[in-house]
């Protein structure tokens, strides 16, 4: 399984799109993820997509949307033309009053997002869709402007549909007794963590962190240890000469094995596989320019 590495077009908006015929005998995807949100729609013949041990067919008039970080793999039924987009909605999630640490709005984003849904000749999903295929095929003047307005846009209509559940201003102020827990992971992650002293940062014991943390957010104090350490795992792997063990040491991990055990259970692959496939892409890139 691999980790695809999002080279969008157009940059400061997070934003990718592009569109392509495929044959049923030529292997499209195998079986991957990103951090992006992807949508997908077929203009003529049948895209197959492998998801959840289920395979959903999309057809003309069927748009489907895949969560972040999802497991999935595309595959033609027919001869058809696809066009696709992904889109990194974490910058646009966050509440413009807000300083919610980036780690954790993306912890919270991601345990509140639906692995992947499917909408059939939905008009007011394809007119926003439609707009953002139009402006970036145009490239008219403020075309940036009009996607970054549809992108918000979806946002919304993913908000109202329950594909995404919002970070409502009520929890925000909820998530401001995690806040000082919050900072001292993203500060102290290289170290060795303990729930007690965590704690008593917000003045408690560790069973009533532990409550109050899955209560709030969904996910576990540990849960979010680790998606820290393995957010700048990644980053070392993919931007830095470490080798695997300055990683996992550098990122906090007690051990090697310990880093490669929580890597695979979070990321799905091993730390080496992931730093092979990202030398690979690398040189598929070079290779381009």
């Amino acid at each position: 399984m691999e980790r695809e590495q999002i080279r969008y077009t157009i940059p400061n908006l997070a934003f990718y799109i592009t569109s392509r015929t495929l044959r049923p005998e030529v292997n499209y995807r195998n079986i991957h993820y990103h951090s992006a949100v992807e949508l997908i729609f077929v203009t003529e013949g049948v895209l197959n997509c492998h998801i959840q041990e289920e395979t959903l067919s999309i057809t003309p008039g069927t748009i489907l949307l895949i969560g972040s970080n999802t497991i999935h793999r595309l595959s033609a039924g027919s001869l058809c033309q696809v066009t696709y987009m992904q889109i990194d909605l974490e910058k646009y999630i966050r509440q413009p009053d807000s300083e919610m640490n980036s780690d954790f709005l993306a912890f919270f984003t991601q345990l509140h997002t639906r692995p992947y849904a499917l909408f059939e000749n939905n008009a007011e999903l394809f007119g926003i869709i439609s707009q953002m295929v139009q402006e970036s095929q145009r490239r008219e003047i403020a075309f940036e402007s009009y996607i970054y307005a549809a992108i918000h846009q979806l946002v919304a209509f993913l908000y109202r549909q329950g594909f995404m559940e919002p970070t409502q201003k009520h929890l925000y102020h909820r998530l401001e007794e995690l806040r000082p827990v919050v900072e001292y992971i993203g500060q102290n992650y290289k170290s060795k963590l303990l729930l007690e002293e965590l704690a008593t940062l917000i003045s408690c014991d560790k069973y009533r962190l532990c409550r109050r943390f899955k209560q709030i957010t969904g996910g576990t104090v540990v849960d979010y240890i680790h998606f820290v350490r393995l957010r700048r795992a990644q980053e070392l792997l993919t931007y830095s000469n470490c080798n695997i063990t300055e990683t996992a040491y550098a990122c906090g991990f007690a051990s090697v094995q310990h880093f490669n055990k929580i890597f695979k259970q979070y990321i799905g692959c091993t730390p080496s596989a992931y730093k092979k496939w990202i030398y690979q892409e690398n040189l598929s890139i070079q290779d381009v320019k």
